[in-house]
């Protein structure tokens, strides 16, 4: 079997039937599969601010995380979250799924369930996606700092043609009102 994690590209069919008992790869979202498909799916659930995450241990096929369901781990998703810390219950909750499947699958074959229902796809996030728009609520300021912490590229802002990272937030306060723009230093 060949085990697969954070692929970027599709894995052709004859590369996939080297295996005798294929490939596996591991995908989720905070909908489970078939929704969540594509690219960057625990940085899309920080963004959108959802509360859990399902990890799915896949069977490949030649589409994109369109692979039947051998099996499943949901792990909630706090408020104080970080993209750092959703990649340590993955490894949690992959080691757990792998522990309970992997060798009697070997032994006995895989036999994975068909994924149901429409499925939705996240795109692609480049560097350039991790940009403060300033006049956005500070929720979706604090969700988008927390999910392109490192280790990914970082949210930034430019201030006198200086580009600033911001690699850690916490809400203060929805109590102060200041009259000044927003991302303005007040002290």
């Amino acid at each position: 079997v060949m085990v697969v994690h954070g692929w970027q590209r599709l894995i052709p069919g004859e590369i996939l039937s080297a295996f005798t008992q294929g490939g596996l790869g591991l995908h989720g979202s905070a909908f489970g599969l078939p929704k969540g498909r594509g690219r960057s799916p625990m940085n899309w659930s920080l963004i959108e601010n959802l509360n859990r995450f399902v990890l799915s241990l896949i069977h490949l096929d030649e589409g994109a995380d369109s692979g039947g369901v051998l099996h499943s781990k949901k792990f909630n998703i706090t408020d104080f979250e970080t993209i750092k810390t959703m990649y340590y219950k993955l490894v949690v909750a992959a080691q757990q799924m792998f522990d309970e499947i992997l060798l009697d699958g070997l032994k006995r074959g895989f036999d994975p369930e068909p994924q149901e229902g429409e499925p939705t796809y996240y795109p692609k996030r480049t560097p350039g996606d991790g940009a403060i728009n300033w006049d956005d609520p500070t929720r979706v300021i604090y969700n988008l700092v927390r999910a392109v912490a490192k280790p990914y590229p970082g949210a930034y802002t430019e201030y006198e043609d200086e580009r600033i990272y911001i690699w850690d937030s916490q809400p203060f306060s929805g109590d102060f009102l200041f009259d000044k723009e927003p991302g303005t230093i007040l002290q």
